[in-house]
This record gives C-alpha cells, sequence and structure tokens, in this order.
C-alpha cells in the first residue's frame, strides 16, 4: 500500500513565528516607519515592563508618541519616542510605565506613575441628546409629580427656571457663579446677605442708590 505521508506538501511555518523571530518584518510595509526617527533598540528588560521619563511629550510629526529615556541594565540611558495608549495624558517630567507586547515591534507607554503637570479633563461625553423646537421644554419632576426644574429655548439662550415656590441652593464648599454680568433683581420683597465673616465688594465703581 503506497505511502500517503509522502506526497504531503511541508507546513510553511506561521507568519506569528517568523515575526517573532524578526520583529522588524511586521514594519516593513508600514508607511508611518519612515517618519519616526531613528533610535537606539531599547535595552532588554529583565521583566516585562519597564519605568522611564518622559522628556517631550510632543512629537515633530507623529501624535500618540513620546520621547522617553530609558534606563539600561549597563547604566546608560536609550532615549526613544514610542507610542501611548489613547487618551492617556502624558507631560514633559513623568515617570510613565512601559510594556513590550509579545507581538509588537517597540515598547508601550501604558500608564504614568507620577505626574506633577496638571493632567486634563477628559472630554465629555453626551449621554443623551433631545432636540427642542421654540415651543418645547424639558421638565423634570419628583417621584411624586411636582415640577422641579424647566429647561427651554430663549430669544437670547437657554432659560431654566427653578419651579418650586422655594428654592434653595446648598453645598458644603465654595459657590461660584461665573458670567459676563450678573444682574440680582428681587421683583417683591427685600434682598438679604449674611455673612459669618468679612463681607468684600469690589469694583471700579460701586453706585449705591
Amino acid at each position: 500500500m503506497p505511502d500517503r505521508r509522502a506526497k504531503q506538501a511541508p507546513v510553511a511555518p506561521s507568519r506569528t513565528a517568523d515575526s517573532r523571530a524578526d520583529p522588524a518584518g511586521d514594519l516593513a510595509g508600514d508607511p508611518l516607519a519612515g517618519l519616526a526617527p531613528a533610535a537606539s533598540p531599547m535595552p532588554a528588560p529583565s521583566e516585562s515592563m519597564l519605568v522611564a521619563e518622559c522628556i517631550d511629550a510632543h512629537h515633530p510629526t507623529l501624535i500618540g508618541r513620546v520621547l522617553c529615556r530609558i534606563p539600561s541594565p549597563s547604566g546608560e540611558n536609550v532615549e526613544q519616542w514610542v507610542p501611548t495608549l489613547m487618551h492617556l495624558p502624558v507631560r514633559e517630567g513623568d515617570r510613565v510605565l512601559l510594556a513590550r507586547p509579545g507581538n509588537f515591534a517597540e515598547p508601550v507607554v501604558v500608564g504614568v506613575l507620577d505626574g506633577f503637570t496638571p493632567r486634563p479633563e477628559r472630554p465629555r461625553v453626551a449621554a443623551a441628546i433631545r432636540p427642542l423646537a421654540p415651543d418645547e421644554t424639558v421638565r423634570f419632576e419628583s417621584a411624586r409629580g411636582e415640577p422641579l426644574v424647566e429647561i427651554a429655548p430663549g430669544a437670547s439662550g437657554p432659560v431654566v427656571r427653578l419651579l418650586g415656590a422655594d428654592v434653595e441652593v446648598e453645598t458644603p464648599g465654595a459657590l461660584r457663579v461665573r458670567a459676563g454680568a450678573i444682574e440680582l433683581a428681587a421683583k417683591s420683597g427685600s434682598v438679604k446677605i449674611e455673612a459669618s465673616d468679612d463681607v468684600v465688594v469690589q469694583g471700579e465703581a460701586i453706585h449705591l442708590n
């Protein structure tokens, strides 16, 4: 009986095996590889992660790369532009944590150990959007159906109405109101200001009556 195994074609090595043997092969067709400045190879780490220092947070052409000073086992420092995770704020002087994925040719900044510069706020994402016609409002009510707050479009901007007969604004900290101009008007009754400390009024000109 003929040996069928002799007719089988040899199995080609997988791409994963090739890429691990030659990590630079994955970047041969990458158009961005030529834009990155030439840098010394990252020192072989004894662990899967390294701590480095960010010395420049703005790449001249690429977004999402920072220049890191990476200590090597020999005591010398290697400077290399490395990518960061999306939406990860990294500033000059930060100590960052580098990880080297097994199927990627360069290290990646995955975290900031200590940042001495203020972190920018994350962009807010709208949870819900409800278009309003000029004659429509958005109203918030209590569980018993009592009207609380109403928001409606106005001629010069949004109008927020507090629908309770008496409204109290309370906060354990400081309350700050900032606007281009502020007007306070009591339609009926007096205006009363109380403070447990000094009352300071500052302005270019203060008019009374």
